[in-house]
């Protein structure tokens, strides 16, 4: 029917951006008073779309029925008809009881909203090489001929929706491929405001005429961090990977920071590049706290036939090639608690990336889908410790906080695990770890190693100093002691008793001196001012000044 075809129609251009509420309330009220003018006429009349807009749209229609069989009204209904319409066209028109479409009213409701994308000049991107494929696409590898650069073009392409042979789908297949519109032009919206080093950059989004909408980003020369893991030999090369771990926790704090929870953290989604880059992938299944969802029944769906263990239903839905095995997941979402998968649970991704990075194996085996979600949801993985001895137990203490199977046990936020590992490489101490007493004085020492060499060598030298100098009193001291006992002898009595007092007050002189000289071996120096101080002064000679 060419009522239902202009309906579609004008709920694609919703839908996509494509028009403004006010330019569809105006049109659609125009051609519903007079349905001899397609929709698309007025809209084009009107300015509100261009031919090459159109042509988009009407591919899209087309396809969308095609998909539903052929039956036009059944593709209207499957995308949420009457009141779908009502909802598209804000109140403008509405399908009466017998199925007429009628004018209600005409107004200014809704605010305006941007266009879907740039129009592709013909010629811009030269296609290179296709670099991977996934449920909602490909990536292609394209040179801008008109910045002279290559760059990264991810597109959806219209034959990857699904048809109407699907086996037994959630949904229609005409409401299937809107859901994946929706979700493409999310992911490309989400990573292109997310402005951050460790977070790809987008360049621009855009349709061509054929309907393939595509956007273009930033293209990272290098390996995945799955790949770095992997071809590391040994620990010490996987620690130096620690650096691009920090960058990753930091990089999602950023999202963290804007509202946006990844959902997909694994090692094959970061980039490692080839100059010290950190770049993460794939926001496909990201959300935005506060907004809709548009991922969340599939993903429900995906996860129920993996705890099913349909291993087949789950690689047929669109989630299910993008979710892969799960490995990273975290609990909450195993679960399907969709609801309470929030920054925290992008911590226990990341908890899971560390593991991988410290024990070079991911934190559960591989396996069919249903048995990972099982040890997701209510086993512990191995200890760090006990798959590889080496690995610091700081670092230790840091994974297994983060992938607690209870939330509130992790970290609170990606920028506090970053800083947890910041603080292990700087050598202060680690808040997830209890150090015993030789831990900190060895983690003190490690920390502050040129000033305890400094401090210890320079109490070396005091200390040898000092011994010269108090071999060099004791000697004179004996010499002396030898020529007053020679002249002793040769005195009278009365000089003998003399000599002899003054022999008590020398050898009390001495003993203080000898007691300084062992308060200074024990840095007491007040201890040692004061013995000094109560010498009589006719015996002070350079030992004492010194």
């Amino acid at each position: 029917m060419d009522r239902d075809r202009n309906l579609l129609f004008g709920v694609f251009a919703v839908q996509l951006r494509k028009v403004t509420p006010s330019q569809i309330m105006e049109a659609a009220g125009a051609w519903a008073a007079d349905p001899s003018r397609a929709l698309s006429d007025r809209l084009i009349e009107n300015q509100a779309l261009t031919e090459s807009d159109r042509e988009f749209l009407n591919g899209l229609v087309e396809q969308s029925i095609k998909a539903h069989g052929g039956d036009v009204a059944a593709t209207l209904v499957s995308l949420g008809g009457p009141a779908q319409v009502e909802r598209s066209f804000y109140g403008s028109v509405s399908i009466n009881q017998k199925g007429d479409v009628e004018t209600v009213r005409l107004d200014d409701r809704a605010s305006d909203t941007s266009s879907l994308g740039v129009e592709e000049t013909p010629g811009r991107y030269s296609q290179i090489g296709e670099t991977a494929r996934g449920g909602m696409g490909r990536i292609l590898l394209v040179h801008d001929e008109f910045l002279g650069r290559d760059v990264a073009l991810k597109e959806l392409l219209p034959g990857l929706m699904p048809s109407s042979d699907a086996p037994a789908p959630k949904m229609s297949p005409a409401r299937e491929g809107m859901s994946l519109l929706s979700r493409f032009l999310q992911e490309a919206r989400i990573t292109g405001q997310l402005e951050h080093p460790s977070i790809v950059p987008v360049y621009e989004l855009g349709h061509r005429s054929d309907g393939t909408i595509y956007y273009t980003m930033k293209l990272v020369r290098g390996e995945t961090l799955e790949e770095a893991i992997k071809s590391a030999r040994n620990l010490q090369e996987r620690l130096e990977l620690l650096n691009h771990f920090i960058d990753l926790c930091q990089g999602i704090a950023y999202s963290h920071s804007l509202n946006v929870i990844h959902r997909d953290i694994k090692p094959s989604n970061v980039m490692v590049g080839k100059f010290g880059e950190t770049v993460v992938l794939d926001w496909g299944l990201a959300k935005v706290k506060g907004k809709e969802d548009v991922h969340s029944e599939e993903i429900k769906e995906t996860i129920r036939m993996m705890n099913l263990g349909d291993e087949e239903a789950v690689g047929k839905t669109a989630h299910g090639a993008v979710m892969g095995t799960p490995l990273y997941m975290s609990p909450e979402q195993a679960k399907g608690q969709l609801d309470q998968v929030d920054e925290r649970s992008d911590v226990y991704s990341l908890g899971a990336v560390l593991y991988e990075l410290l024990t070079g194996v991911p934190l559960f085996a591989s396996g069919p889908v249903k048995r990972v979600l099982e040890q997701v949801i209510g086993e512990e993985p191995r200890p760090v410790r006990g798959l590889v001895p080496e690995v610091p137990a700081e670092l230790a203490a840091i994974c297994e906080k983060a992938i607690s199977k209870t939330s509130e046990r992790r970290y609170a936020s990606a920028n506090e695990l970053a800083k947890e590992v910041q603080r292990f490489q700087s050598g202060a101490l680690v808040h997830a770890h209890e150090y015993t007493t030789s831990e900190r004085i060895s983690r003190f020492i490690g920390r502050n190693r040129a000033l305890v060499t400094t401090s210890v060598g320079a109490a070396g030298v005091l200390i040898l100093i000092s011994a010269l100098y108090v071999t060099q009193i004791v000697k004179s001291n004996r010499d002396l002691v030898t020529a007053r006992d020679a002249a002793v002898s040769a005195l009278d009595s009365e000089a003998k008793a003399r000599m002899k007092a003054e022999e008590s007050l020398w050898e009390a002189y001495l003993s203080n001196t000898r007691a300084a000289e062992l308060e200074l071996g024990n840095q007491d120096l007040p201890a040692a001012r004061a013995l000094l101080l109560g010498t009589p002064q006719e015996f002070r000679g350079w030992e004492w000044g010194y």
